[in-house]
């Protein structure tokens, strides 16, 4: 039972790297990349498209914070006596990755 409570444990990752993001999004970040706004370019008035911005990057770095927690939580679940379990906890952690990955990056959206 400590093994898998174990493997679940990775997931915290993203409770412990949550508030430092989002300070460092609203400081850093959308001043980097710029939002998803529309620019106007005042010589011309034509509309300036951003190709990569602040909400791409934010799906970037949780879409690899995803694959970390989802690999961390394998290699712990290895340990695992039963089969079953060794295959069915990395894919409910990949499937709860994905969900929160979705729900920050929409609470994160700049635009």
């Amino acid at each position: 039972m400590k093994r898998i409570i174990a493997s679940f444990c990775p997931l915290l990752l993203y409770a412990v790297l949550y508030a430092p993001y989002k300070l460092l999004d609203e400081k850093v970040i959308v001043e980097k990349f710029g939002c998803s706004c529309p620019n106007i370019d005042p010589e011309t008035g034509t509309e300036i498209i951003n190709k990569f911005n602040a909400n791409d990057f934010t799906l970037v770095f949780w879409s690899v914070i995803a694959v970390i927690v989802t690999v961390a939580s394998a290699v712990i679940s290895r340990k695992c006596e039963r089969r079953l379990l060794r295959l069915l906890i990395p894919v409910v952690v990949l499937a709860v990755s994905a969900l929160l990955t979705y729900l920050i990056w929409q609470r994160l959206f700049w635009g």
